[in-house]
C-alpha cells in the first residue's frame, strides 16, 4: 500500500513539474532582448487622442532603419546632441498598436518626430522594472520632442 501512495505521488509531482517548465518557456513579447546590455530598455505607449505617425532618433538595438536623424541639437544647452538613426521609422501608435519598445542608452538624448496627428502618450525607459518612472507628454503633429536618460534610466524632458 505505501508503495503504491509513493508511486502515484510521484506521477503527480512530475506531471506537476511539467506544467511548470512549460510556462517558463513561454517567450514574452514585451521585452528589449535586442537591446546592448548598458542600454535603458524603453517604451512608449499610447494613451489617448488620435492616430499619430511617429519616429525616434537616437535609438540603438537591432531594430533600426538605415536612415540616420542627426546629429540634431536640442533646444537649450542642458541635453546632449542627438546622433543615430531612427528606430523602425515612422511607425503608428493607435488604439490598436499602443506600445513600442525602443533601446536608448544611459546619459544620452532622444528625440520624437510627431509626423501626424496629436497624441498623448507615456514614456518610459525603465521598462520592466516595478514602478517605473514614467513622462505623459500630449505630443503635437509637427514638434519634435527631447528626452535625456540618466545613469538609473530615469527621463528629463530637454527644455524647448
Amino acid at each position: 500500500m505505501c508503495s503504491m501512495f509513493l508511486i502515484i505521488s510521484c506521477d503527480k509531482a512530475e506531471i506537476q513539474k511539467s506544467q511548470k517548465d512549460n510556462s517558463e518557456i513561454t517567450s514574452r513579447t514585451d521585452d528589449c532582448d535586442d537591446c546592448p546590455v548598458l542600454d535603458c530598455c524603453c517604451s512608449i505607449t499610447y494613451v489617448s487622442g488620435d492616430a499619430a505617425e511617429l519616429e525616434i532618433c537616437g535609438s540603438t538595438g537591432n531594430r533600426l532603419s538605415t536612415t540616420t536623424c542627426g546629429p540634431v541639437d536640442p533646444p537649450g544647452n542642458d541635453c546632449p546632441n542627438v546622433s543615430a538613426t531612427y528606430y523602425l521609422g515612422p511607425f503608428q501608435l493607435d488604439g490598436n498598436n499602443t506600445r513600442e519598445l525602443f533601446c536608448v542608452p544611459e546619459n544620452a538624448s532622444f528625440m520624437i518626430n510627431v509626423l501626424q496627428r496629436n497624441t498623448v502618450v507615456s514614456i518610459t525607459c525603465q521598462q520592466g522594472q516595478t514602478s517605473p518612472q514614467t513622462v505623459t507628454p500630449t505630443l503635437v503633429f509637427g514638434n519634435r520632442y527631447f528626452f535625456e536618460t540618466n545613469g538609473d534610466c530615469e527621463l528629463d524632458t530637454c527644455p524647448n
